[in-house]
């Protein structure tokens, strides 16, 4: 790991007394107006939405910890050394000694309470401050670090009244659809938006045309609210190999993305060879024997329901794969089935 520290910006006097004062006045007052251009004045790079690579601390990062300002004096690269994949991961500076500087790490333990009176996510210990988490979170997949999310400040508003000052530590709540059919979703009464992770269903993968069986598309996946569509993600359709010998045959197309949100089409494929949908979802399944399903992610909004207080979900069915060879014993791979997976904070 780098330097994984934040060293604390010296406050000038209150009765500036000498030019290393005004200095340090100065110095401040270019620091100042950061905290409203990061996370709480960190800037942090690999963040965006397309990046999976891990984030790290640019250099010139400033942030308040316990009535001080800290600053990075370089970029600070994170060692990942947790062990849970299925865990969100946090952002944690910390003191361990009355040294002049913040320490920083990546931990996927539970997150603290908002203290309003400190503006921040605490841990303390007698009172006494020990942690603050930056207000992200993260998660790591084999391929990288993806769902990214940014507490805001309508997510601090909705934390739970169980903490001593009055407000409650905010919580991360997710629901996972895979088995396919049409479900109701009661929009939760504490939650202001929910962030739903859509998966269509694979292609089964084609066999000989003049096969007796005939392979199928997967089911779309789909959210409505007041029978009206908002996001549909198509599956997957089956390819079909060429009448005789040889695998050379016809592509399955992978599943069309429609609506609102961020959309994904699903990869086209035959053969062998299947196709494989986005993995940029917490969503699961999706892959084709052939095509494979669409995904999508979507935020809905409770002031966008009404006076309704229902998301209705439908999961789509994996499509069956067809016979292959002369004596039709070999069967292609089906598909997967589709899935909705969502979260909210309250």
């Amino acid at each position: 790991m780098s330097d994984n520290k934040l060293y604390k910006i010296d406050f000038p006097n209150e009765e500036p007394t000498n030019i290393l004062d005004y200095k340090k006045q100065n110095y401040l007052l270019q620091k100042i107006p950061l905290f409203s251009l990061g996370f709480d004045g960190i800037k942090l790079a690999n963040w965006n939405e397309n990046n999976i690579e891990i984030p790290y601390i640019i250099a010139g990062s400033i942030i308040e910890f316990d009535g001080n300002i800290y600053e990075a004096r370089n970029d600070i690269i994170f060692i990942d050394e947790c062990n849970s994949t299925l865990l969100d991961r946090y952002i944690v500076f910390y003191k361990n000694n009355e040294d002049d500087y913040l320490q920083v790490k990546i931990a996927n333990n539970n997150f603290p309470a908002y203290i309003a009176a400190m503006r921040g996510f605490y841990n303390l210990s007698n009172n006494i401050v020990t942690e603050k988490y930056l207000r992200v979170s993260m998660k790591k997949e084999n391929t990288g670090y993806r769902s990214k999310n940014y507490w805001d400040k309508d997510n601090i508003n909705r934390v739970g009244n169980s903490g001593d000052d009055g407000g409650g530590a905010l919580k991360k709540y997710s629901m996972l659809y895979k088995i396919p059919g049409t479900f109701t979703f009661e929009y939760p009464m504490n939650a202001e938006s929910v962030i739903f992770h859509i998966m269509a269903a694979g292609g089964g993968g084609g066999g000989y045309k003049w096969t007796s069986t005939t392979a199928t598309a997967g089911g779309e996946s789909k959210i409505m609210i007041s029978g009206n569509n908002i996001t549909i993600c198509g599956g997957g359709t089956p390819g079909g190999d060429a009448a005789g010998t040889g695998w050379v045959g016809t592509v399955g197309i992978g599943g069309l993305a429609t609506g609102r949100g961020t959309l994904y089409n699903g990869d086209s494929a035959s053969g062998r060879n299947g196709g494989s949908s986005k993995s940029s979802t917490n969503a699961i399944g999706g892959n084709g024997g052939d095509g494979a399903g669409a995904c999508a992610i979507v935020e809905i909004l409770r002031s966008e329901l009404g006076s309704n207080n229902t998301v209705i979900i439908v999961v789509g069915a994996k499509g069956n794969a067809s016979p292959h060879g002369n004596n039709q014993q070999i069967i292609q791979t089906p598909g997967e089935n589709g899935s909705i997976y969502l979260e909210y904070y309250a």
